[in-house]
Formats: structure tokens, sequence, C-alpha cells
């Protein structure tokens, strides 16, 4: 839907308005529908279009640096990025204003998943794997079925291939392809804001080392998590953040009485049942049945033997070969029950 796009659009512009580095194509939506976007002619150079650049003299570091300004100031600043940003996405105007093109993707985080970013950034910088795994359970990307200690170990084993080595010498792609690796190796789900994220980051910073390989993504960022953190903490923030729970907490005392009226009057009544369902007793029962019916055999096959013996003392009845038939057949069957039991007992493997 092209009118999404056209949204995304005017949001950006919205965002860069004051931005002289950065300008943002209009859109006439007197000529925009679901299926055409009409948008304002952009006559630049493509940032893919090195042969061009490189006559031109422009100056590639300036580009980089301004582009990965310009994807921070998405992510940390507005909290909605271009989730594509490939030089074949970014035009070049005079004095080096940027034009990024291309808004179908988009990525978008919250505050608290803005915050929750910082603080995994600076529990990586400090080892800290028990607050990483905090954090990445707030962010809902654990559950119940992960293996803590394994992560924590790979998590730890992760952070120490780049622990202490100089910022230049770190390729922010590279980590975070291996980040979404050992996610990936422990079934761990990241959210779909933070994935496209790290996509984009990859692309960004891809973008930045072919203009200028001294520049470093990481090292950019700094400033912008510092500020995040210290936001977090303000006296302003604290407020607010006690405000809200403030108006939960008076929300919870007022409703309170009438709920707990509710279940009292449905327990009297006999409405409330409590349900209780097993899990993982199947195997179980299941093992206990094939336990019982093999005792339950053996019993069988001893009835039959004593019973057979007790048969062959008395020589009564029809005899075969001066023995009683009856106590042959009970050894003969008491025999094939025995061989059968013997032969499931091996094939389970639980001699």
């Amino acid at each position: 839907d092209f009118m999404n796009e056209g949204r995304n659009c005017i949001r950006f512009k919205t965002n860069f308005e004051d931005d002289p580095d950065v300008y943002i194509p209009e859109i006439y939506w007197d000529f925009t529908t679901s299926k055409i976007l009409t948008m304002e002619f952009i006559d630049g150079i493509k940032a893919s279009d090195i042969k061009t650049i490189e006559r031109k003299k422009i100056d590639k570091k300036i580009i980089a640096l301004k582009c990965a300004t310009t994807f921070l100031k998405q992510v940390f600043d507005f909290g909605f990025f271009h989730a594509d940003p490939h030089p074949g996405n970014i035009m070049i105007l005079e004095n080096n204003v940027i034009v990024p093109l291309d808004y179908g993707m988009v990525g978008r985080l919250d505050e608290e998943l803005k915050e929750q970013l910082a603080e995994l950034a600076f529990a990586s910088v400090n080892k800290d794997t028990n607050k990483i795994v905090k954090v990445a359970e707030k962010i809902g990307a654990i559950d119940e079925s992960i293996n803590l200690r394994d992560f924590k170990y790979d998590v730890s084993d992760f952070i120490d291939q780049y622990y202490n080595l100089p910022i230049k010498q770190i390729n922010t792609a590279e980590v975070i392809q291996k980040g979404i690796n050992l996610f990936r190796k422990h079934k761990i789900k990241l959210p779909q804001d933070v994935a496209v994220l790290g996509k984009a980051m990859m692309t960004s910073e891809g973008f930045i080392r072919s203009f200028a390989p001294e520049l470093d993504l990481l090292s950019l960022t700094k400033p912008y998590i510092r500020r995040i953190v210290s936001k977090r903490f303000s006296i302003s923030r604290q407020i607010k953040k006690l405000k809200r729970i403030l108006e939960d907490s008076l929300e919870l005392i007022e409703i309170l009485p009438s709920e707990l009226k509710s279940i009292f009057r449905k327990i009297k009544k006999g409405d409330i049942v409590l349900k209780f369902e097993h899990r993982g007793l199947d195997k179980l029962i299941l093992e206990l049945e094939k336990s019982s019916n093999r005792i339950s055999f053996s019993l069988i096959i001893a009835a039959l033997i004593i019973g057979s013996s007790l048969i062959m003392q008395t020589n009564i009845g029809p005899l075969f070969m001066g023995f009683p038939i009856l106590g042959v057949l009970g050894y003969i069957i008491a025999g094939i029950l025995g061989l059968w039991l013997v032969i499931a007992i091996l094939r389970s493997g639980r001699l």
C-alpha cells in the first residue's frame, strides 16, 4: 500500500524539517493512491554511483558521516527508522545534502525498547552476563525452555572475542551477525523491530565502511546510548514513572473491593471450580502400564509352571509318553509366554 509509504515519508519529513543536512521529498497526495506513489523528483547523485561521486570530487567521508548521523537520529531520537538504508536508496544533492528514498520498509522503537537496548549495550561493555539475560527477558526474547547456563556461557564467550579490542578493529556487521547466530543457536526469538534494526545497522555499517573505512558506527553510537541512559535516571523521568505507578495503584485500589466481592459471591454460590491439569505424566503412566502388564504375565507364567508341575505328579488324565497331557501343555504355554516376555524385555533395552 503506497499510501503507507507516503505517510512514512511525511513522518520523516517532519522529523528532519530543521536538519539542513537532510532533505525529504514532498508527496503529491492528489496523485497518490494505494497503487501509485507520486513523489517530488530529486535531481541528485545516487550514493551507489561511485564513479560520478569520485568524478565530481564529493567528499565520501562527509557523506558517510552524515548518513551515519542521520540513521542514529532516526533510531535513538525519533524511534522511527529507515529499515533498508543501502546506497541505492540515498541521493546526494549539492552541499552534500543527503536524500533518503524508498520508505516502504521502516522500523519502530518505543522509549522502553530503546532503554532496554541501551542497557544491553552497557551490560555487554561491562561483561555483565546476568544483566544481559535480564534485559533479554524484559524484551521478551527468553522463555522457560532455554538453558540459561549454556546461554550465559556462550554470551561470555561472545563478549570475550571483542573485549578490549580497539573500536576500529570491530566490524559492526560481524558483531551483529554473530549475535543473531547466538540467539538462533538457543532458539531465542527477537522482537520483530529489534531484528529489523539489526539488519538496518548491518546495511548502514557496510555502506559507511565502503565510503570511509576509518569511521565506525559503534563509536558514533556511544553518545546516543549515554544520553538514553542518563535520561532514564533523570528526575523528570523518575517523577513520570512514579506518577504512572501511583495511577496504576489507585486504579487497583478502586476496583479491588468490587472484584473481591464478585469472587466471594461466586465461591458462596459454588460457581468457582478449580481444575488441575497434569503435564508430562502421560509417558510415566504408559511405562507403569507396561511394567504392570509384564508383572501380570510373570504371575501367569509362574502359575502355569506350578500348576503343570502338580499335574505331572498326579499321573491323572490322558497321558502322552507317560506324562499327563495337561501338564505338558501347561509347560509349553508357559515356555512360549516366558520366551515372548524375555524378547520384549530385550527389545526394550531395559534388561
